[in-house]
């Protein structure tokens, strides 16, 4: 009996080692310099409670999408060092503020510069203080630790994702950062060193049908809609309070002789058909149990009621000018690419230029 168990366990142990030599092989072959495009990197920045840890670079690749480098200043965030002199705007927000997938000169603070440079409107600085995975009570604790002080800076601009900016008030103020688990180790290392493993997760980023059939197989996490979407009572019961703290927020700014504006930022599942369509598909949702515009609705409502200066980009991302709405995120990733930035510069551009043409103007202004 332990016999035909050896053998068993004999047998079985062969293919298993020739497809880990098959593997091996192919991954080998695929370091040859000719398949270097296959490879993709994940930003490694290390961060603080509110801030990148100062003085890093990092490189961020998503296959044809986007090859951009990374530079963290002495201050933590991502932009060129500034020495706090000059007339300057300040842009707290998320991974859309910071510039996910582009260079810096590319997201819509710099471009932002530009566009009120030409139209005779300018700061000498538009400081780009946002940080992918950061919320509004991470972007008002940033502004009073680290820009509250500051005599030059005369107008914030807080990037609101609608996507994923709901708060409550158990939302920490600081980035919590959990302590990594031995498989989200395991998973960075291959994406940093396995060009097959890269392959591998780059058909799920382009491909759903992929994604939904190795979730059923257990091999990758299911596909799901954000809790944000969520039609529930639940979730409809933190937009009150997401709206009065960046009321709140508005209202402290303002006190210190400030101009202060919210921009809404539509995610890739409000304004592109196609991807919201999929994403029910395949995740098995109801559209019923989902309000893709819900929190920006109520949102854009309380702000304009309370006499916040808001400013709602979904009209622009929604119905471009030029155009489809898809082709201003990355495909394989749900944030803007240059050519979304550029539209969200354009568009807050002529809003300061019209609302803030006289002081303490304040108002709401869709544009397309």
């Amino acid at each position: 009996m332990a016999s035909r168990a050896r053998q068993f366990a004999l047998r079985l142990l062969v293919p298993v080692i020739t497809v880990v030599i098959c593997l091996f092989v192919v991954e080998l072959l695929l370091r040859l310099p000719m398949f270097e495009g296959y490879k993709d990197y994940e930003p490694t920045l290390k961060g603080g409670p509110l801030a990148y840890l100062p003085n890093q670079d990092t490189r961020h690749r998503l296959g044809s999408d986007f090859d951009t480098l990374i530079h963290i200043n002495s201050r933590g965030f991502r932009d060129s060092e500034y020495a706090g002199a000059g007339r300057t705007a300040l842009a707290l927000g998320d991974s859309f503020t910071e510039g996910w997938g582009v260079d810096l000169e590319e997201s819509w603070p710099k471009r932002l510069h530009e566009e009120l440079a030409r139209r005779g409107n300018g700061y000498e600085h538009i400081y780009d203080a946002g940080r992918s995975g950061t919320n509004p009570k991470n972007y008002a604790a940033v502004f009073d630790q680290f820009f509250s002080a500051d005599p030059h800076i005369d107008l914030v601009i807080v990037g609101l994702c609608l996507s994923n900016d709901i708060i409550d008030v158990g939302t920490p103020s600081v980035r919590v950062v959990p302590e990594p688990t031995w498989g989200s180790r395991l998973k960075i290392f291959a994406l940093n060193n396995s060009v097959l493993y890269n392959i591998a997760r780059r058909s799920l980023r382009y491909n759903p049908r992929t994604e939904k059939l190795l979730s059923k197989l257990g091999l990758t996490n299911p596909p799901k809609i954000p809790l944000d979407f969520s039609s529930s009572e639940a979730n409809s019961r933190r937009w009150p309070y997401s709206a009065q703290f960046l009321v709140d927020f508005a209202a402290r700014v303002r006190a210190t002789n400030r101009k202060f504006l919210v921009v809404l930022i539509p995610g890739k599942e409000q304004v592109v058909k196609e991807y919201s369509d999929t994403l029910l598909q395949y995740t098995g949702t109801s559209p019923d149990d989902v309000a893709f515009l819900g929190f920006r609705d109520f949102v854009l409502r309380e702000l304009t009621d309370k006499g916040v200066d808001v400013l709602d980009l979904t009209p622009a991302f929604d119905e471009p000018a030029a155009g489809t709405s898809a082709d201003l995120y990355f495909r394989g990733d749900g944030h803007w690419n240059e050519a979304g930035h550029e539209l969200a510069a354009r568009n807050i551009a002529e809003h300061l230029v019209a609302a803030h043409s006289k002081p303490g103007e304040t108002g709401v202004v869709s544009h397309r």
